[in-house]
């Protein structure tokens, strides 16, 4: 989802990397994913959006760019995932722009399924107490996209 309070977003990936949680950014490219979040939130992940890589498939401009900007991104720390990847020739620029994770319907179909292991176990417990008790998998997926 999106949050225009940064002070309060640094605060939640503060509580959340405490729980040892991983911190991915989804989006990057449109809205307020930018580089003035990455030196903010130090991300772990970094998922640039789709249309970042549309825009290098049609225009050899963009497609320098593309490895520039996930070199930058490498740079700060993060891994960098591709998302909205739905072909090979897609996969294959992705890859030879440096990305370190490739997203789409070109390798599975989305599942909304949670992962079965203590962390994820640990973090929805965390939710169940902040709630008091009620959560939805619904709720729980809300932001998980």
């Amino acid at each position: 989802g999106s949050c225009s309070d940064e002070g309060v977003l640094r605060e939640a990936v503060s509580g959340y990397r405490a729980l040892g949680a991983s911190i991915a950014m989804d989006d990057f490219g449109v809205g307020r994913s930018n580089f003035d979040r990455i030196v903010s939130l130090r991300p772990d992940v970094v998922k640039i959006d789709r249309s970042v890589l549309t825009d290098a498939v049609g225009d050899r401009k963009a497609r320098r760019m593309l490895p520039a900007i996930i070199e930058l991104l490498h740079e700060a720390g993060a891994q960098v995932a591709i998302e909205g990847i739905e072909s090979a020739s897609e996969a294959l620029l992705a890859i030879d722009s440096g990305a370190d994770l490739l997203q789409g319907f070109h390798f599975a179909a989305p599942s909304s399924a949670l992962p079965d292991d203590p962390l994820t176990k640990r973090i929805l417990g965390e939710l169940l107490r902040m709630r008091g008790g009620k959560l939805t998998a619904g709720g729980a997926l809300a932001g998980a996209h």
